[in-house]
């Protein structure tokens, strides 16, 4: 993953500030292709806060076996994960 972006970030600076429209769009399908590859391996939910007070809920990502997960909102590194089961 971290090789995709210093690739992205490269490209980026061979080619100017902001690149072509062409770019952008290839990148917004990266994105999408990154959560298509993702496959959960728990039967989980786990929810995003704003910061360590764990207060305001900001986004959640809620799992089903060997499926994509279902993410709403944004994710932080203020989280709470419950989990139901594991995958067999």
């Amino acid at each position: 993953m971290r090789t995709l972006f210093l690739g992205l970030a490269i490209i980026g600076l061979q080619s100017g500030c902001g690149g072509s429209e062409a770019d952008l769009e290839s990148q917004a399908d990266l994105a999408s292709n990154e959560a298509a590859l993702y496959t959960c391996l728990t039967d989980s939910l786990t929810i995003y806060y704003s910061d360590a007070t764990y207060t305001t809920e900001v986004g959640s990502d809620r799992c089903f076996c060997r499926q994509t997960p279902l993410r709403t909102g944004n994710r932080s590194p203020y989280f709470i994960e419950y989990v139901n089961s594991e995958c067999l």
